[in-house]
This record gives C-alpha cells, sequence and structure tokens, in this order.
C-alpha cells in the first residue's frame, strides 16, 4: 500500500490528465450547489483539485482503505 499512497502523492498538488478530464465532466453536469459522492477516492487528490475548480459543490469520499482515508485528511 505504500508503494500506492507514494503514488498517489505525487498528484496532490498537480492534478493527473484524467482527473483533468473528471473535473471537467463534473463542473460540466453537476448544477451550482450540487453534491458529488467519489466512492473509492483513495487519498481524495481528485476530491482536492475538484473543491478547488468548484468551491460550490458538496463533496465527499469513501474509500475501504483507512490508511489512505487518513492521508486524504492532510
Amino acid at each position: 500500500m505504500s508503494d500506492y499512497l507514494a503514488y498517489q502523492e505525487k498528484y496532490r498538488d498537480t492534478p493527473r490528465a484524467s482527473d483533468v478530464e473528471l473535473i471537467r465532466l463534473i463542473s460540466k453536469r453537476v448544477p451550482s450547489g450540487g453534491r458529488v459522492l467519489d466512492v473509492g477516492c483513495s487519498t481524495g487528490n481528485l476530491l482536492r483539485h475538484l473543491r478547488a475548480a468548484r468551491p460550490d459543490l458538496s463533496l465527499v469520499g469513501m474509500d475501504l482503505s483507512a490508511e489512505a482515508i487518513e492521508g486524504a485528511r492532510v
């Protein structure tokens, strides 16, 4: 798991290209003040970048890995 978390850390401040595309799609389809649930959010990088792009959204992330979720809290 530590290798995976190290990989995720690379994208904490700069989104992956795939996340940029997801943020574009979510921003286009979710209305102002809408809600987004990220199931399997891992460290929450996508939600972190989505919050920067769309601070009006209510965001919730869930993951089975307590270690990943703890990293998302930071």
